[in-house]
């Protein structure tokens, strides 16, 4: 079996997505100063576009993360994302040390505001964010997901 080393390929993307998006995103220069590490996008994110298909919100869960933030770019589509601060939100499940990754439930229900993302935009979560992305009727949209290590 031939194995296909994709890390030149993997090394070309993030410097095209860091140098065309991430360079000229307000914002970021303050946040890449604030951060320890270098700021990666996730192995998805970078293997292939991710293609996804918004849901109604009632089928969506919340999900907060606490070693990074999340930078999710729109490249096509639009969808609507939501967010709370995590004072109004209590933990579904046991928090997944490794992946940085947990779910939510609001401790009461609050009226939703969604904020619509479009082609060639994104929202910026930090751990203090729980997020619920990916709303909307059913359309498709392509974004990359990268990961800022805090």
């Amino acid at each position: 079996m031939n194995e296909t080393n994709i890390q030149p390929t993997r090394q070309q993307i993030h410097k095209l997505f860091m140098d065309n998006v991430m360079e000229k995103a307000p914002g970021y220069a303050p946040l890449k100063k604030a951060v320890i590490d270098d700021i990666l996008p996730t192995p998805t994110g970078v293997e292939k576009i991710l293609t996804i298909y918004t849901k109604k919100s009632e089928e969506i869960s919340w999900e907060g993360h606490r070693k990074y933030i999340d930078i999710q770019y729109m490249l096509s589509g639009s969808e609507e994302m939501d967010v709370r601060n995590i004072n109004l939100m209590k933990a579904s499940i046991q928090y997944d040390e490794v992946n940085d990754f947990q779910f939510f439930n609001e401790i009461e229900e609050n009226n939703s505001n969604p904020i619509k993302v479009n082609e060639d935009e994104f929202l910026v979560f930090f751990p203090k964010d729980i997020h619920k992305p990916c709303i909307g009727n059913g359309n498709k949209v392509k974004k990359i997901v990268v990961k800022v290590k805090l």
